[in-house]
């Protein structure tokens, strides 16, 4: 299924590139307009628990006890008792539209002292905005802050509503800013790990993609339930890590199939086929993981469990439909040593193991020094230690996969050979001096430390089995002899 759904990108690759980039832009309009739609304060406490039941019932029967806005004005001057202060103040009050502001108190209103500093020229008024939520106080918030001020005095706001608003502004800018950072230097490191500006930049833009995929996803959520700012933080942080994260694997593992088939589709559809399989099950894996937050019955829990699932998902949908059409289109340009770039050794037609022997020698000559130490770490895990399996201490055995054995290894009888990716090096069999063995065909002139390189093929090739070119000459030309010892062999 994953095959076949990675030609399919393959063929479709320029109209899903084009769909995407339409949807990406979308998100980026409408779909970062959540931070005006989050609520901000509140939601720790569950909606059906006695407390806030209590809290609602008193609400409904006193009038809410907090003020949605207060404002404060001071005078470098005049004196709160002056006639030249009160008036300034209430007619900026009085002349705020009744459908935005539902009621209003000052000092003058309550002839409360609280209301006034104890210098005498600072006082505030509370005014409570009409509107069923928050995001219904915020629209009349928004609506009349500019008509707050007083003519010669100094005007200053606060309260739950422009706090919230505060603090929307804030995350906003905090998450520009630590992404402005961040990017960078995860482009100098994706730089150095693929040597290709173009294969560094695909993992960013899935990551890119999946913080603003997320986004609109919240945003829709907003529509039908109460979402808490906290989601954001879970959006930012496994938007860009996995998205970084399968755009590793998918990457990595297409320029190692474009080595080992001649067509872009082919390497795209065994990519999808494996790669995209693994990125598929761990998407789903951290999601089911994730949807366990929405069981809580707190608003910020659940919505961070919204968050962290609507990332997820968009992260595995863009690492398996726009990452494999990125890959279509870069194809033997995604990067230092893939495809057709320097390094590549293109199979022999013919015989399957001789392409495939090929291929591990290839392998063999472009490891890494990661995989290097690898393989170091899997051949004596620990020193001097013995495997009861093994064919030498520390050497994983591999019945399956016999031509991936690296190194010694013993056959029957119990001579010690060493095999690697393109044959088996085998010390000569002793015998009587002047006796001459039957059926021996091994090339002259290639007894280099008094051993003979001969072809896997050779070796394992049953009795009476002989295909094209296993020869002598194909022998000597497998064997790597030239020139001189070529023709002494082939003789």
């Amino acid at each position: 299924m994953f095959e076949r759904w990675g030609r399919v990108v393959y063929r479709r690759r320029r109209l899903v590139l084009v769909i995407a980039l339409i949807a990406v832009s979308f998100a980026a309009v409408w779909g970062t307009g959540v931070f005006g739609k989050l609520q901000s304060s509140g939601g720790f406490t569950p909606p059906n628990s006695q407390s806030q039941q209590s809290s609602n019932l008193a609400a409904a029967v006193f009038g809410r006890d907090a003020g949605d806005l207060v404002v404060l004005y001071s005078s470098p001057s005049l004196s709160a008792a002056s006639p030249a202060y009160r008036t300034a103040v209430t007619h900026a009050l009085a002349a705020l539209p009744s459908s935005k502001v539902a009621s209003y108190e000052t000092y003058w209103s309550t002839k409360l002292p609280q209301f006034v500093s104890p210098g005498g020229r600072d006082t505030y008024a509370v005014l409570a905005l009409k509107g069923a939520d928050d995001g219904a106080r915020q629209k009349s918030y928004d609506a009349i802050k500019n008509q707050l001020g007083a003519p010669g005095l100094r005007t200053q706001v606060g309260g739950t509503i422009p706090t919230n608003e505060a603090i929307n502004k804030e995350v906003t800018s905090d998450i520009g800013r630590a992404e402005g950072f961040s990017m960078p230097v995860l482009l100098i490191v994706l730089l150095l790990i693929f040597g290709s500006l173009a294969a560094a930049s695909v993992p960013l833009a899935i990551g890119g993609i999946a913080i603003l995929g997320s986004f609109t996803a919240l945003r829709l959520l907003t529509l039908g339930t109460t979402v808490s700012i906290y989601s954001v933080n879970i959006t930012t942080i496994l938007g860009l890590g996995l998205g970084i994260d399968y755009g590793l694997f998918l990457v990595s593992r297409f320029r190692e199939e474009l080595h080992r088939h001649d067509s872009v589709e082919d390497a795209v559809a065994r990519t999808v086929a494996t790669a995209g399989r693994t990125v598929a099950v761990s998407g789903i894996t951290v999601a089911a993981a994730l949807a366990s937050l929405m069981l809580f019955p707190e608003t910020f829990l659940r919505s961070m469990g919204y968050g962290g699932v609507a990332t997820v998902l968009v992260d595995m949908l863009a690492a398996l439909t726009v990452l494999p059409a990125l890959l279509a289109v870069l194809g033997h340009h995604s990067g230092r040593g893939a495809g057709r770039q320097r390094g590549r050794i293109r199979p022999a037609p013919g015989d399957p193991q001789e392409r495939r022997a090929e291929r591990q020698q290839h392998d063999h000559d472009r490891d890494g020094v990661h995989q290097r130490a690898a393989h170091h770490a899997a051949r004596q895990p620990v020193p001097g230690a013995s495997g009861d399996r093994g064919t030498e201490p520390g050497l994983p055995w591999q019945p399956d996969r016999p031509d991936r054995v690296r190194g010694p290894i013993r056959r029957p009888g119990g001579r010690l050979v060493e095999r690697g990716a393109g044959g088996v090096r085998e010390p000569p069999r002793p015998r009587p001096r002047g006796q001459r063995r039957t059926g021996d065909r091994r090339p002259r002139g290639h007894r280099a430390g008094g051993h003979t390189l001969w072809p896997a093929t050779l070796l394992t090739a049953g009795p009476g089995h002989r295909r094209a070119g296993q020869g002598r000459r194909g022998a000597a030309r497998r064997a790597g002899v030239r020139g001189r010892a070529k023709r002494a062999a082939c003789r």
